[in-house]
């Protein structure tokens, strides 16, 4: 027999570690650890937006994209989309902070398109949450942790997103 897990329905805030990968394995839904320090992960964003995005609102932006379950080609089931803002611990470590009342958050479609609007300029990473558990999305090229800086007056697409999910 399988316990819930019961979530309180109040804001909470959630430490997501980036690394190497989780591309066959999910990070637990609370984690703290130092980030690496690299640039944007996404090298070379597609040319023309895989979501029609609307123009951006001045001084902010729209992040779009595609993610897929490799295994059933379609949009992660129950699956919500939040960009997580990284900061940096007292010692210097980034992390990725989530408040699910206040982050971004996007629903994608069945064909797994999303688009966060009205993003304020920061750097981010992008995390999947379902009701069983919360991961900090890779990089599809590199295997590390998705993160992007978003600048003002910007539409950043981040192409498709394969996810294995657990």
């Amino acid at each position: 027999m399988r316990k819930n897990r019961v979530l309180p329905m109040v804001a909470f805030l959630v430490m997501i570690s980036f690394g190497q990968g989780c591309k066959k394995k999910a990070q637990p839904l609370v984690t703290l650890s130092p980030l690496p320090t690299f640039e944007s992960a996404v090298a070379t964003p597609a040319q023309s937006p895989s979501v029609a995005a609307p123009s951006p609102v001045p001084g902010m932006a729209v992040v779009v994209g595609e993610i897929i379950d490799v295994q059933t080609q379609q949009a992660p089931l129950e699956g919500t989309l939040y960009l997580g803002s990284i900061v940096s611990l007292d010692n210097g470590k980034p992390v990725v902070r989530l408040d699910r009342e206040t982050a971004p958050s996007a629903v994608p479609t069945q064909g797994g398109r999303f688009s966060f609007q009205e993003i304020e300029p920061g750097r981010y990473g992008l995390v999947l949450y379902t009701p069983e558990i919360s991961f900090l999305i890779d990089d599809p090229e590199s295997g590390k942790s998705l993160t992007f800086t978003v600048k003002p007056d910007q539409i950043l697409d981040l192409g498709k997103i394969e996810v294995s999910m657990p």
